[in-house]
């Protein structure tokens, strides 16, 4: 018996499993999905990375207030990053969608950020945009002239 991981369409935890018989008399094939946490993953991917972001849980109902993440600082250095949030949805493999937020404005005034930083974003600045998907939540990391040095993005999963 074989086992193939094919790729998800995007950066979650979806993995497809195919188990084939194994004979070649035998055309059968199986594909099985395996969920993984993303959480767990977006933090193993890279475990001496030195900024990472993480999220309070896994998966979000449409009906949570907010999506509450940490943003983790082990450079030993002080960063900034702009807390205006990106929300993108997933639309296939490697590519996202921008999802539009209502009525909020953000100063684009960058934080410095020594060892952590928790903070949320509120599901209701999306309106009606946020469906069940996969979604990715970006902050830029910018130097002292406003370049963004760094994207620090965490996957969102919003389940019906």
């Amino acid at each position: 018996m074989i086992s193939l991981k094919i790729p998800a369409l995007c950066a979650a935890g979806l993995l497809l499993f195919a188990t084939y018989g194994g004979k070649p008399t035998d055309p059968s094939m199986v594909l099985t999905p395996v969920y993984r946490d993303p959480v767990a993953i977006e933090q193993a991917e890279d475990p001496a990375a030195g900024i990472t972001m993480t999220l309070d849980k896994a998966a979000y109902k449409p009906g949570d207030d907010a999506v509450t993440y940490t943003i983790t600082n082990t450079t030993g250095e002080s960063i900034n990053v702009v807390m205006v949030p990106t929300l993108e949805r997933c639309i296939g493999r490697d590519a996202w969608e921008p999802v539009p937020m209502e009525g909020v404005g953000f100063c684009g005034t960058p934080d410095t950020i020594e060892d952590t930083y928790t903070g949320e974003i509120k599901l209701s600045w999306y309106g009606d945009a946020l469906v069940a998907g996969e979604y990715r939540l970006s902050f830029s990391q910018v130097d002292d002239s406003y370049e963004v040095l760094e994207t620090i993005s965490a996957i969102v999963i919003i389940e019906e």
